[in-house]
């Protein structure tokens, strides 16, 4: 959770579009309620579901890097010039 909203503030910082953040916001956040469903699924009978959280999670770090790597991006782009000065 720490590196996700590191992640949102280096986004909302650095001027990455806020639809293009929301979006991977929002598939975070269905990413990660899956995970904990597929948790609490695998602790009851349905043992063979618990398979899924490995590639879910994965999903998650993916997102977060993306996230990451976006602000990175937007901090590292030359800023842009308005006006004369």
């Amino acid at each position: 959770v720490y590196f996700f909203v590191a992640a949102i503030l280096a986004g909302m910082q650095t001027g990455v579009n806020v639809s293009v953040l929301s979006t991977y916001a929002t598939m975070w956040l269905f990413m990660r309620c899956l995970y904990i469903a597929c948790t609490l699924a695998a602790m009851g009978k349905y043992v063979p579901i618990a398979m899924l959280r490995t590639p879910i999670f994965l999903t998650n770090i993916a997102v977060l890097a993306q996230m990451l790597s976006l602000a990175s991006a937007a901090y590292a782009a030359p800023p842009v010039k308005k006006g004369f000065f």
